[in-house]
């Protein structure tokens, strides 16, 4: 009943009725860590963080629930705690998104320098990409009387990244630009409309693979191609790795 009024978005039912599962079951740590979630949501770190190691507490090494901790301590500033959460949770689950969400860590972390960043970007690269190779000619491509701009990102929604694209797309020449965007969420705000009126396209590619997608950037004739996430939530990076256009910047 619990999780079918969180997942109904009914949250403060939810609260309550884990709180009621822990009250009949001490020791149900999943009522603890679906709790905690919940209270992510609410903004509510401090608590989370309790239920969380309660969680951990009786079950153990679990990556939902160090990957739960990561997210509260990189609310606080901590990004040394937060880093040191994803690392548990990536040797449980060796996979892209956690050792991205490391990587992100490790960037704003002061006392971590570029050689530790550059570390595990390249572990990156050898874990998950190697066996990404470019595969687009660009050598032939046809004139255009205008220079197409891609962009790639997770945040064309109610997002720092769409207000401070849209202060951009706004000066720029469109009797020398186009503006294509590809989406990779499904989330339509109004920030999303508004950068829809300043381009050619926006599309969707978040239920599209990294060749996939790659495959309808080159299909576009894109020139630069700007990743605008980074390693934060949502990241593309290895679309890039693929070269759909023949300048990329992030």
């Amino acid at each position: 009943l619990a999780y079918c009024l969180e997942k109904s978005e009914i949250y403060a039912d939810a609260l309550n009725t884990y709180k009621q599962v822990i009250k009949l079951d001490i020791n149900y740590w999943q009522a603890y860590y679906r709790l905690a979630l919940i209270l992510l949501i609410d903004q509510q770190e401090v608590l989370a963080v309790k239920y969380l190691n309660a969680a951990l507490a009786i079950q153990g090494p679990h990556i939902g629930i160090y990957c739960g901790l990561a997210e509260a301590y990189k609310r606080f500033g901590f990004h040394d705690k937060a880093y040191d959460y994803c690392k548990l949770a990536y040797t449980l689950k060796p996979e892209s998104k956690l050792l991205g969400v490391m990587i992100f860590h490790e960037y704003y972390d002061p006392n971590k320098g570029l050689d530790d960043f550059l570390e595990l970007a390249e572990e990156y690269n050898d874990q998950f990409l190697c066996g990404y190779l470019p595969s687009y000619d660009h050598s032939r491509r046809s004139v255009k009387t205008k220079m197409r701009l891609g962009f790639v990102s997770a945040d064309f929604r109610n997002h720092p990244i769409a207000n401070y694209l849209i202060s951009i797309f706004r000066e720029i020449n469109k009797d020398k630009f186009e503006i294509y965007l590809y989406y990779n969420h499904d989330e339509v705000t109004e920030k999303t409309e508004l950068l829809m009126q300043y381009s050619e396209s926006l599309k969707y590619i978040q239920d599209l693979d990294d060749k996939a997608a790659a495959d309808l950037i080159y299909q576009d004739q894109i020139d630069i191609l700007f990743d605008m996430n980074g390693f934060t939530a949502g990241e593309r990076l290895p679309i890039f790795k693929l070269k759909p256009a023949p300048v990329q910047i992030t």
